[in-house]
C-alpha cells in the first residue's frame, strides 16, 4: 500500500454531523531535501512547492519527491501554454481533413483535424497541445464560431 493511502486510512475521520459517514480526506503531498534540493528555506519551499504541483497533476492522493527533471518539464509546459496562446491569437492553428477510403477506394467518410506547426516550423503533436489547451480553457477558442 502507498504512503498516501496509509496516511488517508490513518486519518479518516467520523463526522459527527453527518453520523457514522466516514470522511476520507485526500491530500496531495510534495517532498524536498537538505541540502540536496536547497540550502536555504525560500529554495527549499519552492522545490517542494514544485513537487507538489507534480503530484496533484497526477490525481488525488498522490507523494512527489522533487528532481530537477520535474522543474524543467513545467518549465517546457508552461512555455508550451503560452506559444499556444500565441498560435491561437494568430491563427497559426490549421484543420486538415482525412478522408477514409473503403478497400475498393470509395469515399466512405473523413474527419477533421486540428495541426499546429510552432514558429520554429515544428510539428507539435496533437496529444501535446490538445489536453493542454482542455487543462487551460483555451479548448474554447479552438471550437468553430457561429
Amino acid at each position: 500500500m502507498n504512503l498516501g493511502r496509509q496516511l488517508q486510512q490513518r486519518w479518516s475521520l467520523q463526522n459527527p454531523i453527518m453520523g457514522e459517514l466516514p470522511v476520507f480526506p485526500t491530500f496531495s503531498i510534495g517532498l524536498a531535501t537538505y541540502p540536496e534540493h536547497g540550502q536555504d528555506a525560500k529554495s527549499l519551499i519552492e522545490c517542494a512547492n514544485t513537487a507538489l504541483t507534480k503530484a496533484k497533476a497526477q490525481g488525488r492522493i498522490q507523494f512527489c519527491a522533487y528532481s530537477s527533471t520535474i522543474s524543467r518539464q513545467i518549465q517546457e509546459r508552461m512555455e508550451l501554454n503560452a506559444e499556444l496562446a500565441q498560435a491561437i491569437n494568430h491563427h497559426q492553428l490549421r484543420l486538415v481533413v482525412q478522408l477514409q477510403l473503403h478497400r475498393n477506394g470509395q469515399l466512405v467518410g473523413g474527419e477533421m483535424l486540428l495541426r499546429w506547426t510552432n514558429r520554429m516550423g515544428v510539428a507539435v503533436p496533437p496529444s501535446h497541445f490538445i489536453p493542454l489547451a482542455e487543462e487551460s480553457g483555451m479548448i474554447l477558442q479552438l471550437l468553430p464560431g457561429d
